[in-house]
């Protein structure tokens, strides 16, 4: 495992990770949290080992932080005598669990041993992964646009670590972009001079969504939604029930002019988030595609 060690006295950082390293562990210490953000923020760590009470930024502000950084981190932190009410709050915030100070080293060696088959089994389920060469899943999205943000969630979990992780969030909102035009100007019939007309309301987009969703015909077509992994790319097709439009003829806004402009922005942040981004000729399908960041082994 690799392993970060926080305490601000350098005496116990230095028997932890002797200690650590007797097991076979790469470790590194730092003697603050705001050093230890600083190394969270430049690679990823399976543990933490933080101390609570530190000078500058304490245990608890450290865990919040690193949580949001890296999820997937094992975080356990070192408490003293006499304040199991910190362990608890520590707990609450995220720590998987804590070890009371002065730390005995069976006590470690039993808790490392105890993570690094989870540690292990986490790295082998995501060899698995990369070892699938085809992966298709397929669903069908009603005109609920409160559900938009959740399905682009799950489209995106379902591509695994094959999308690298400073690209994630941008994919992510690209899909919601993709799934909302789809509803809005494809099944809805919403033109872009109605959004911005309605936009500027009192009441907002409600009125003409519920118009719209008032026409049954409307109303009842749906957004059909495939995404397919292969050896080479992952690609998301979302497909309308509308008549589609003249994608050819959108404007960028990068055009003189046109900056400020909400029309065609969508289209053009996805061809930036994206590799390719394709449209039928109709204008009520299109794919997004995005070359996978780690080959199958």
């Amino acid at each position: 495992m690799k392993i970060l060690i926080v305490d601000d006295e350098p005496g116990i950082c230095m028997f932890l990770q002797e200690a650590a390293k007797r097991q076979g562990h790469a470790v590194e210490y730092v003697h603050d949290g705001t050093a230890a953000l600083a190394r969270l923020m430049a690679e990823p760590f399976d543990l933490l080992l933080t101390d609570v009470q530190m000078p500058g930024m304490d245990g608890f502000a450290l865990l919040s932080a690193a949580h949001a950084l890296q999820p997937d981190m094992i975080a356990v932190i070192m408490t003293g005598h006499g304040t199991e009410e910190c362990a608890i709050r520590a707990l609450r915030l995220g720590a998987n669990n804590y070890l009371q100070k002065p730390i005995r080293y069976k006590e470690l060696q039993i808790l490392l041993a105890k993570y690094q088959d989870s540690i292990m089994l986490r790295s082998l389920e995501r060899h698995v992964t990369l070892l699938v060469t085809r992966k298709t899943v397929a669903l069908t999205l009603d005109n609920t646009l409160p559900l938009v943000a959740r399905v682009a969630d799950f489209l995106v979990r379902e591509a695994g670590d094959t999308i690298a992780g400073a690209d994630r969030m941008a994919i992510k909102l690209g899909v919601v972009e993709l799934l909302v035009n789809a509803i809005e100007h494809g099944n809805l019939e919403i033109s872009y001079a109605e959004k911005m007309a309605a936009l500027e309301t009192a009441d907002g987009m409600t009125p003409l969504y519920q118009d719209r969703l008032n026409r049954a015909e409307l109303a009842r077509r749906r957004v059909a939604v495939d995404f397919c992994a292969d050896a080479d790319s992952l690609t998301w097709t979302i497909c309308d029930g509308g008549a589609g439009f003249d994608w050819r003829h959108v404007i960028s806004p990068l055009n003189n002019g046109h900056l400020g402009q909400l029309c065609g922005r969508g289209i053009f942040l996805c061809r930036m988030n994206f590799d390719e981004v394709r449209y039928n000729d109709a204008g009520n399908s299109v794919q997004a595609i995005k070359r996978r960041a780690t080959a199958p082994a």
